[in-house]
């Protein structure tokens, strides 16, 4: 069997000492899932945590805590190699730190698990769901939705799962006081989405939402982490526990969408969209003819993701084809 180096951290001083953050999640990081599962479930045992396993989920409650009836969602899985790396960096620039590697690192969902590790360590516990393949559709999520839908009592779902810092992302849920109730309590602000576990638990019947923990270009070899903004979507977590108090129902948006241009019924959409695979066409930045092969709902999503991966400008792109319609070309642009 193949032997794996362990990571090398170079940090930077942080605070006045060097930061535990990056080191902790330094190591969620260098985990592979199997590994990752293991630690996840000693941890919460030694919190004293009833923990059940499902094939794709962990499942974790403490039935004395008064956090109980909210629960905190992460995902375990990574489309980064988690071993690839061998170096990860924690760099200073205006005032914040920066974690990276030059494989990519994985902050897609590492920052969540981290987070949700820091409340517990802090004395909450409330209700936990580790889920594995959400990158993939999610399998886990929706294997104990299947499970438990109608069977346990929550106020609300908390998931950790957003790029970037001060988003709250609702996806197909439309209880404008529970979205109301959050943009007046935390200062951020409602974003869009297309896909994350909480959309397969809406069956469990209480409102929820994503909230942004400090990573960014996700997907890609480029992804970075901002450790200032992970530790505030910490503290914003913690004033949402301290601050729900009551059952706070789920409303189903029946419209799906990705953007403000974009509308399609679909019932429950996030369910029933579809990806699939459009090869963009562009220019690089010498001229030359280059192609990418993005997974997307559709061909405007695709420029989209063209342009935050991989910083494709739109203008750059000559066109889009669809690699799974009978069809090939779908989507021509005027010539430039």
């Amino acid at each position: 069997m193949k032997e794996y180096k362990p990571y090398k951290v170079i940090i930077q001083p942080y605070g006045e000492k060097n930061s535990p953050i990056a080191r902790d999640l330094q190591a969620l990081c260098y985990m592979s899932v199997k590994k990752l599962k293991k630690s996840l479930v000693d941890f919460l045992i030694k919190k004293e945590y009833d923990v059940e396993f499902g094939n794709d989920y962990i499942y974790a409650r403490c039935e004395t805590s008064k956090e109980k009836e909210i629960m905190l969602t992460a995902h375990m899985d990574t489309v980064q190699n988690p071993r690839g790396a061998g170096v990860i960096y924690v760099s200073k620039c205006n005032d914040k730190h920066y974690l990276w590697s030059p494989n990519g690192i994985g902050g897609d969902d590492r920052c969540g698990v981290l987070a949700i590790k820091r409340i517990i360590e802090k004395g909450y516990r409330p209700t936990i769901l580790f889920c594995d393949k959400e990158e993939s559709g999610g399998a886990g999520s929706e294997e104990f939705s299947e499970k438990y839908a109608g069977k346990i009592d929550l106020n609300c779902i908390i998931e950790l799962d957003r790029q970037g810092s001060k988003d709250l992302v609702f996806y197909d849920e439309d209880n404008e006081e529970w979205q109301k109730f959050l943009v007046e309590l935390t200062g951020w602000k409602k974003a869009r989405g297309s896909f994350s576990d909480i959309c397969k638990l809406y069956d469990l019947g209480c409102a929820s939402v994503n909230l942004s923990v400090g990573y960014y270009h996700q997907h890609t070899k480029d992804e970075y982490i901002i450790l200032e903004e992970l530790e505030n979507s910490i503290s914003i977590t913690e004033k949402i526990i301290n601050s729900v108090h009551k059952k706070w129902e789920h409303i189903e948006n029946r419209v799906g969408f990705y953007d403000e241009n974009y509308y399609f019924m679909s019932g429950r959409c996030n369910r029933y969209w579809e990806y699939s695979d459009y090869e963009i066409v562009y220019k690089d930045k010498n001229g030359n003819i280059d192609t990418e092969i993005m997974s997307a709902y559709s061909e405007k999503q695709a420029m989209k993701d063209a342009e935050l991966y991989y910083d494709i400008s739109k203008e750059d792109i000559i066109a889009v084809y669809c690699l799974n319609s009978e069809k090939d070309d779908i989507y021509e642009l005027e010539k430039r």
